[in-house]
């Protein structure tokens, strides 16, 4: 009889467990419900030594995630554990980095947009510059060159055929890369070696400012 009164008694205690789990599982979810729910992952992604923060994809109109995006990776804050890279002989290395800025692009294609997020560090601020890019554009724009101030394009012959500081400069990424400072538009094809077509997109998601001009 006492060993019965045992079993009862710990079946009694798996329930209460069990209805714990249910209760507080239950107000997380409303909580959620109300606060907005991630529905992004991330994770940290290298460029040469610079190390970043990823998003996978969400729709284009829901504002909620950008934002919610922001509040995890926040201007200032500190983010510990963070992977660096390191050669194929040598052990795993982290550090702590400051959150210096965070940016959207296009993250999927035709037929419909979606948006990408992406938090960059202070410790890798201006690493990128002075770059330059040889590309086929429009306008008859042979190059881009970037520095602290902005991009500028260059024609066949050296000489400056447009220009646009990174406050002004308006960027859609898809197929190809269009840039705007507002009143020149310019569509630049991608380079084919895909390490210089990573960079260039990265530079200009970095320090640029999403503006949907594709699908």
């Amino acid at each position: 009889m006492e060993e019965d009164w045992m079993i009862i008694t710990f079946l009694g205690a798996g329930v209460l467990v069990l209805a714990l789990i249910v209760f507080f599982g239950v107000r997380s979810s409303i909580r959620k419900a109300r606060t907005g729910t991630i529905s992004w992952q991330s994770g940290f992604r290298w460029l040469g030594d610079q190390t970043f923060v990823e998003s996978s994809a969400v729709e284009l109109g829901d504002k909620r995630q950008w934002e919610l995006f922001r509040a995890v990776y926040q201007i200032g804050s500190r983010i510990d554990a963070v992977p660096v890279p390191v050669g194929p002989d040598e052990a795993p290395a982290f550090a702590s980095f400051t959150v210096s800025r965070v940016s959207q692009s296009l993250g999927a294609g035709w037929p419909k947009a979606k948006l990408g997020f992406t938090a960059y560090f202070k410790e890798f601020e201006g690493v990128e510059f002075p770059a330059r890019y040889a590309v086929k554009a429009d306008r008859r724009i042979s190059s881009l060159s970037f520095d602290a101030a902005g991009v500028v394009g260059h024609d066949s012959a050296g000489e400056q055929a447009c220009s646009a500081s990174w406050e002004q400069l308006r960027f859609s990424n898809g197929s190809d890369l269009i840039l705007t400072d507002g009143s020149t538009m310019i569509h630049v094809e991608f380079p084919k070696d895909k390490d210089e077509r990573d960079s260039l997109e990265e530079l200009v998601i970095k320090y640029g400012t999403l503006k949907q001009m594709h699908f």
